[in-house]
C-alpha cells in the first residue's frame, strides 16, 4: 500500500529575531501533512528586499542573487532528503526531513554507510577480541564485493540471498588473509554470522525490507577435542619456559586438568 503524503517548503522571515544591521532572518519552514517544523537557513536579508508571495529575495543587488541561490540549494536538498526517506521506507514527518536534512539522521544506503554506522554506535558494546574479528570480516567482504561486483561499494538492496551464498563460496576458494591461517568450515560460517548481524542491524532499523538471511542456514562441523593423555599433560607441566606469563598461564591450565 502506497502512503501519499503533502509535502510542502517555504521561506519566511523570522521578524521577531531582527539583527542589528536591520537584516532579518530567514527561515525555512517544511510542511508534511499539515505539521510544520522550522529551521535557520544562516542567511538574512533586508525586509524591503523580501518578496513575501514568492519567498526570496527581489531587487538587483548581488546579495539578493547569492541569497536566492543558497535558498535554492535548501529547497533542493530538503526535496533530496524527502526522496531518500521515501525510498527507504521509513516513516516520513517534518522532523524526520529536517533531521535527514541536517545531518542528524544520516542516510544508510550502502554497505559501506552500515559498516560506518556499527563502528559508530555498536563496537563500543563488544569485546577488544570481538572487535578484531569484526575487521578480518569487513576485509572478506571488501575484497569479494570488489571481486564480485567490480566496485568498492555495493547498496543495502543488493545484499540478498544469492550474495550470501555467493560470498560464501568466495570464502571457501580465496587465498586467507593470513597464510598461516587458511580458513575452514567453522571460520566461514564466523564470518558469515558476522555478516548476519550487519543485516540484521540494518533490518532492524528498516533500511533492508526482507532479511537476507531468511532462508540462509549457517552449518558448523561439530568439533570433538580430545583428552589429553598422561604423558601428554606431564610433558607440559615440566616443560621449561622462560617467560614467567606464559608458566603462570602453563599451571592455571595444568590445575584445572587436575
Amino acid at each position: 500500500m502506497t502512503i501519499t503524503h503533502t509535502f510542502n517548503i517555504h521561506f519566511w522571515l523570522k521578524k521577531s529575531s531582527i539583527r542589528k544591521d536591520e537584516t532579518i532572518p530567514i527561515y525555512a519552514r517544511i510542511w508534511i501533512d499539515s505539521i510544520p517544523v522550522d529551521f535557520s537557513t544562516k542567511e538574512a536579508v533586508l525586509e524591503e528586499h523580501w518578496s513575501t508571495t514568492v519567498g526570496r529575495a527581489t531587487g538587483r543587488a548581488k546579495s539578493v542573487k547569492y541569497i536566492n541561490e543558497i535558498l535554492d540549494e535548501v529547497n533542493s536538498k530538503i526535496k533530496k532528503a524527502y526522496k531518500q526517506l521515501k525510498n527507504e521506507g521509513r516513516l516520513i514527518t517534518a522532523q524526520a526531513v529536517k533531521s535527514r536534512y541536517l545531518g542528524k539522521d544520516k542516510a544508510v544506503l550502502t554497505f559501506n554507510d552500515l559498516i560506518n554506522y556499527h563502528k559508530e554506535n555498536e563496537l563500543e558494546k563488544l569485546a577488544p577480541g570481538t572487535v578484531k574479528n569484526y575487521s578480518a570480516t569487513e576485509k572478506y567482504i571488501d575484497r569479494f564485493i570488489k571481486k564480485e561486483f567490480k566496485s568498492n561499494d555495493v547498496y543495502l538492496a543488493q545484499i540478498d540471498y544469492s550474495f550470501i551464498v555467493k560470498f560464501e563460496n568466495y570464502l571457501r576458494t580465496c587465498p586467507p588473509l593470513r597464510k598461516s591461517q587458511p580458513l575452514k568450515n567453522n571460520g566461514i560460517m564466523k564470518h558469515l554470522e558476522r555478516l548476519q548481524k550487519f543485516t540484521t542491524l540494518a533490518f532492524k532499523h528498516g533500511w533492508v525490507k526482507i532479511d537476507p538471511f531468511a532462508l540462509y542456514e549457517l552449518k558448523y562441523e561439530e568439533f570433538d577435542c580430545p583428552f589429553l593423555e598422561q604423558f601428554e599433560l606431564y610433558a607440559m607441566a615440566t616443560l621449561f619456559l622462560s617467560n614467567k606469563s606464559m608458566r603462570l598461564v602453563r599451571d592455571v591450565f595444568v590445575f584445572s586438568c587436575y
